[in-house]
């Protein structure tokens, strides 16, 4: 063998045995760049992965503290045990019907001194509550920061209306979760013959008698449905902000479909689903986003935005508010103006 031959031979099997060096080199390469994504992006991998997959308990998710500090948080578990307690209940309000099914359960949230915007709710149109045995109305409150006078304000409006449901959560911006939570275990306990469940903030106007003839038509699916359904909403990740979501309470990109808190409606069957989790102990800033969005994926329950229609801004003066003159396809409307106030005073103690 000449060598010539053998230099070209051992060339050949240096550059060989590079070539695989090289391949191996940037085979590490890419998975430590691949491993880095995986770390970095996590929130992409948390949303393509199904519920089932990303989630290993729900129980325990909602059980475990919150160790964080962030300012951003609440912290309520001082008040909080295995079971809400309610410091004013009306435990025999759905049993007015003599025990028939109640069409429609009505939570309307309030907070402590929105004794105005409670009584324009009695005046308006939740006063079909009183004349109709299928819907049944009742406001969600918590409890005061520390030492307050608006606690005697609010028993003497229970003892005056009968339809104040108090639990024992600190009534803030913040503990909307926890009312949440509240509402739907009341509504398990103490008015288990309704059939669905409306959930309303204060300052909304809607058609109840028209949303339970949609209701008892019967041909609605069995899933949350929205007055308004976000489908494009992202965690804010500034901490300065308002709507701070830190990566451990949600490690996503995207926020699931949720529907805006103002109005849903839920069956008892989800409602019940719901009311049978422990009492979360880990605290999540945007309430709508994770009980109809988080907690409904979680649930693997589906989300719809058919039967309702939410409408921007009416003043409490308008006909359409005073008179109930809505389009049949208007369900829910924002009232948002001063003159609530002035309404709820002038119809103080009338239903």
């Amino acid at each position: 063998m000449s060598t010539y031959l053998i230099y070209n031979i051992l060339l050949l099997l240096f550059s060989q045995i590079l070539q695989f060096r090289y391949r191996i080199l940037i085979g590490c390469s890419l998975c430590f760049l691949l491993i880095l994504s995986a770390i970095r992006y996590k929130g992409v991998i948390h949303n393509v992965l199904p519920s089932s997959i990303r989630t290993v308990s729900l129980r325990s998710y909602l059980s475990k503290p919150e160790t964080s500090n962030n300012n951003h948080e609440i912290d309520d578990r001082k008040v909080l045990s295995k079971k809400f307690k309610y410091t004013i209940n009306e435990d025999t309000i759905c049993k007015e019907t003599n025990k028939t099914s109640v069409s429609l359960l009505v939570g309307v949230f309030s907070g402590l001194t929105e004794t105005p915007l409670r009584n324009f709710v009695r005046s308006k149109w939740g006063a079909v509550a009183k004349r109709s045995p299928k819907v049944r109305l009742v406001f969600i409150l918590g409890t005061p920061e520390g030492t307050s006078n608006d606690m005697k304000s609010v028993q003497e409006e229970s003892k005056l209306h009968g339809d104040v449901i108090q639990a024992n959560f600190t009534d803030t911006y913040r503990g909307l979760l926890l009312k949440s939570f509240a509402y739907f275990k009341w509504a398990q306990d103490y008015c288990d013959n309704a059939k669905y469940l409306l959930k309303i903030d204060s300052d909304m106007q809607i058609d109840l008698m028209q949303l339970v003839t949609v209701l008892e038509k019967g041909n609605i699916s069995d899933r949350f449905h929205c007055g308004e359904m976000n489908t494009d909403s992202y965690p804010v990740r500034n901490k300065n902000n308002k709507w701070y979501v830190s990566p451990q309470m949600f490690p996503g990109r995207k926020f699931p479909f949720y529907c805006q808190g103002a109005a849903y409606v839920i069956s008892k069957r989800i409602a019940n689903k719901i009311a049978d989790l422990p009492i979360p102990n880990k605290f999540f800033p945007i309430d709508d986003v994770y009980m109809t969005g988080i907690l409904r994926e979680t649930l693997k329950e589906d989300i719809e935005h058919k039967i309702m229609r939410f409408h921007h801004h009416y003043k409490a003066t308008d006909t359409k508010v005073t008179e109930g003159k809505f389009s049949k396809f208007i369900m829910t409307i924002h009232v948002a103006d001063d003159s609530i106030e002035k309404q709820g005073k002038k119809n103080d103690g009338k239903a």
